[in-house]
């Protein structure tokens, strides 16, 4: 899957779309649902984590999924 960038956020975030995790080698695919209608908008690469300090982008969350691993996010 191509890349995109989001380059608003310092020092740039880059990503891919994804179905699944295997489509983020060495990383997971987190599916989004910005307007919280139960529905899925788009699904996004990230890295995993299980803490803050495993995230390469320093200031990155550690946000928990149900798997018990977490993935690395921008705040906010």
């Amino acid at each position: 899957a191509p890349y995109q960038c989001d380059t608003s956020l310092p020092g740039g975030y880059c990503t891919a779309e994804c179905t699944g995790d295997f489509d983020c080698p060495g990383g997971a695919c987190v599916a989004f649902d910005p307007n919280q209608d139960g529905i899925v908008d788009f699904a996004l690469c990230a890295a995993p984590c299980r803490v803050a300090s495993d995230c390469p982008r320093q200031g990155d969350a550690c946000q928990p999924l149900d798997t018990g691993v977490g993935v690395c996010l921008p705040p906010g």
